[in-house]
């Protein structure tokens, strides 16, 4: 979805690492008898990849711009009753109860989540989209990400 890799293959959303010292580490190094500032300054930093068992990029889209999520079903299981949009959700807490399956997440768009996203695929979707949009760059201003071959440009849904 939205949740990319950086040229390191870190996790990241929009291109922007999450990251914190380890409280393990730490403590180990107070128990060690090393000052707390100095424990602190010497930690290397460790990814922040998960918020109650939610991943970190579908906990911030949620509450940072109100984006639904629901588990999306596994490839074995695709049938379309099994499809959860209506139960989309930004709270946390169904979140957290649907992250206990560990599940693929699933971003509902529309109206639901006010946004709608622009799939490209390799780049031939790419030339297309280069060459509809002409000299006209303002689709540019917007969230993008990219998944191997495929681009992901998100929108605003129209209010109206």
């Amino acid at each position: 979805m939205f949740l990319m890799k950086d040229r390191r293959s870190r996790p990241s959303l929009f291109g922007v690492i999450i990251a914190m010292k380890s409280a393990d580490a730490f403590i180990d190094l107070l128990e060690r008898g090393i000052r707390a500032d100095r424990a602190l300054s010497s930690l290397p930093q460790c990814e922040l990849q998960y918020v109650a068992k939610v991943p970190i990029g579908v906990y911030l889209a949620a509450n940072l711009f109100g984006w639904r999520f629901f588990p999306a079903p596994s490839l074995r299981q695709l049938a379309l009753d099994r499809l959860r949009i209506r139960e989309a959700t930004n709270n946390l807490d169904k979140l957290t109860f649907w992250a206990q399956t560990r599940p693929e997440w699933a971003l509902a768009t529309g109206a639901l989540s006010g946004v709608f996203v622009l799939v490209v695929h390799g780049d031939e979707g790419r030339k297309s989209l280069l060459e509809t949009c002409g000299d006209d760059w303002d689709w540019l201003c917007t969230l993008r990400t990219q998944a191997g071959a495929k681009r992901y440009i998100f929108y605003a849904w129209p209010e109206n």
